[in-house]
């Protein structure tokens, strides 16, 4: 399930009555980053409907909906990952070093690490 015009118009809908800009900027960024199937997976109604509302809400602000125009969610959110993979590896390297692993077992990182639904080997 995606964001297209008729889901955009029921959000809208909500979001009406209680003082929440919602502007065709915002519409825009909804539809960029909720408009297209995160390969392989899909997002449930309820996903696409968290999501968008934290989008709503974030915009709410001057410096969230900077925050959403330029894309610093999205990099910090990569940052972040790769931060994570980068911890795990290190440990995984260590482990090796002080010989806690079978060293018959061979060390692949590409098939070792894969927490996020766009990860690609």
């Amino acid at each position: 399930m995606v964001v297209d015009k008729q889901y955009l118009r029921e959000l809208r809908s909500c979001y009406r009555y209680d003082g929440t800009k919602f502007t065709e900027e915002l519409e825009q960024i909804i539809l960029d980053r909720l408009g297209i199937e995160p390969s392989p997976h899909e997002y449930s109604e309820q996903d696409l409907h968290e999501q968008a509302r934290k989008i709503v809400m974030q915009y709410q602000s001057p410096e969230g909906r900077l925050r959403l125009l330029y894309g610093l969610d999205k990099i910090e959110n990569e940052m972040a990952y790769l931060g994570n993979k980068l911890a795990y590896l290190k440990g995984k390297i260590a482990h090796q070093l002080h010989g806690e692993t079978d060293p018959n077992v061979i060390f692949v990182i590409e098939d070792e690490y894969e927490d996020v639904p766009d990860y690609k080997p």
